[in-house]
């Protein structure tokens, strides 16, 4: 090749090049190409944490809300707040990851206030005599609050391999949901809790239960007074250790005649313990009791007792069709747990103008027991031939429309419904839709709890656990190596 022919190659491998050397043209491209791509991913970033926007990469959506919640929130015409009082770099971190949904809507804020720093504000929001918990959440709008401590963000049991109380279920999305609510509107539901003849109190799990169903709950000594107060929407009945007086089965008869609400839990207290004046006013609307537990015989329908043991008297009812009470827990599966439900029964005669309908039945295989003749030497409770079968009614509606509102009450045979032995959340969830409908409002809405041990990784077994670690550390790392390798032979053989 002469000179001639060399500079015209020099001069078409400079024209390919742009006039710089290939190689360093390739390298420049190279690099823009990488800064491009880390400058996107920071861009990416900083749009992303502005926004408050995320992905729920969960099996079950755990840290996603319900679409129930979803309809509520895009419905709002009032702004509310959400006040977390974090510690400043100390946030919970599953919570943040909840009030991610929350912010999503317009007209719901999110603003921690840190309770160390602005110790006042917090304390405007205290009942006297208590102080609010770091971490609790303030939800306000418009003069209304609500206080949600950490506790009733979740449920726990303790655990007999620990030794300690562990998390369960994470309740947050429903005490939020149910919170933000009430305090966008203007409805009020006063619950009297009657006593005055040493009914058992409520437990606190029910006494919260209630607050966080958007009830108002009080005590109303029925003793005292001679007509029921007009703030009530619904009375509270419990089985009395003593009989109701003359005066007190009329002031209640007076208030449901003026279409009142009531929901009686009436207890199997033993055959000689008899309420002739409580009966008559159950009379009164077409219902009686008969003063004696219902035993189970079907496995089917058995409470699973500690031990594997066979309890007759802990049964689990069915339900009678479907109600606006029950239709929930029907389609989740959920089923109540009763112990020493006693039987009621319609009247033949009764008033006119009065709707009856069952709402909870023992299964076709339970039966009842002589327990007014009763001897320890001979009697079984194991079924016999000759025992009364069921199924028979645990729980009556009555709808009485000879009042104006029409009187609305709820007649259950059991108090065990209000244990906390005995609630797995499908009895509180009852209790709480039955009042409801007795006063004709669902103040709450039902979100079911998340269960927290649904959501870990788990290996069933060793080899599960050494594929994995193969994988991570050995197969998908080589994998990067070998091509990364592959590459750089092949631009190195050009």
């Amino acid at each position: 090749m002469d000179s001639n022919d060399k500079e015209i190659v020099n001069n078409n491998d400079k024209a390919k090049s742009g006039g710089k050397p290939l190689r360093l043209k390739l390298g420049t491209v190279s690099t823009l190409m990488v800064v491009f791509a880390v400058a996107l991913t920071l861009v990416v970033n900083m749009v992303v944490e502005n926004l408050d926007l995320f992905y729920d990469l969960t099996p079950d959506r755990f840290f996603s809300i319900s679409d129930t919640s979803r309809d509520i929130l895009a419905d709002l015409d009032r702004e509310v707040t959400i006040y977390t009082l974090f510690r400043t770099g100390e946030e919970v971190a599953i919570h943040q990851q909840f009030l991610q949904s929350y912010r999503a809507f317009p007209m719901v804020n999110v603003v921690n206030v840190d309770p160390f720093i602005h110790a006042d504000f917090v304390a405007r929001y205290a009942r006297p005599g208590e102080t609010i918990p770091v971490n609790s959440l303030i939800i306000e709008s418009e003069g209304r609050h609500r206080v949600i401590r950490p506790h009733e963000m979740r449920t726990t049991r303790f655990d007999m391999q620990m030794l300690m109380e562990v998390v369960e279920t994470i309740t947050f999305e429903s005490v939020v949901t149910n919170a933000i609510r009430y305090v966008a509107s203007s409805f009020e539901y006063k619950i009297y809790f009657v006593t005055g003849h040493n009914e058992i109190p409520l437990s606190p799990a029910y006494q919260r239960l209630f607050v966080d169903a958007n009830f108002i709950l009080e005590e109303l000594n029925i003793t005292m007074i001679d007509q029921i107060p007009d703030s009530a929407s619904a009375l509270f009945i419990t089985t009395p250790e003593r009989d109701w007086s003359e005066h007190t089965v009329q002031v209640v008869q007076d208030y449901l005649a003026r279409g009142g609400k009531a929901v009686f839990f009436m207890d199997f207290r033993g055959i000689d313990v008899e309420y002739p004046n409580l009966r008559r006013l159950v009379n009164y609307f077409g219902i009686d009791f008969a003063n004696t537990p219902i035993l189970e015989s079907d496995m089917n329908f058995l409470v699973p007792w500690p031990g594997g043991q066979v309890n007759p008297f802990a049964i689990i009812p069915m339900y009678y069709g479907r109600h606006s009470i029950t239709e929930e827990l029907i389609n989740s599966d959920f089923r109540p747990m009763l112990i020493n439900a006693m039987p009621l029964g319609e009247l033949l005669v009764t008033r006119q103008n009065l709707t009856i309908e069952p709402l909870l039945i023992s299964s076709p295989n339970s039966y009842l027991k002589d327990l007014y003749n009763f001897d320890p030497e001979t009697m079984t409770f194991a079924r016999e031939a000759d025992d009364p079968s069921g199924p028979f009614v645990i729980t009556y509606l009555v709808t009485d429309r000879n009042s104006s509102p029409p009187a609305r009450i709820v007649f259950t045979g059991t108090e065990a419904m209000l244990s906390d032995d005995m609630d797995t959340g499908t009895n509180s969830r009852l209790v709480i839709n039955m009042f409801g409908w007795a006063i004709d409002a669902m103040p709450n809405v039902w979100i079911e709890a998340v269960n927290i041990n649904n959501n870990r990784l788990t290996f069933t077994s060793a080899n599960q656990q050494i594929r994995i670690m193969v994988i991570s550390l050995a197969v998908i790392p080589g994998s990067i190596l070998v091509a990364g390798t592959a590459v750089w032979l092949g631009r190195r053989n050009k």
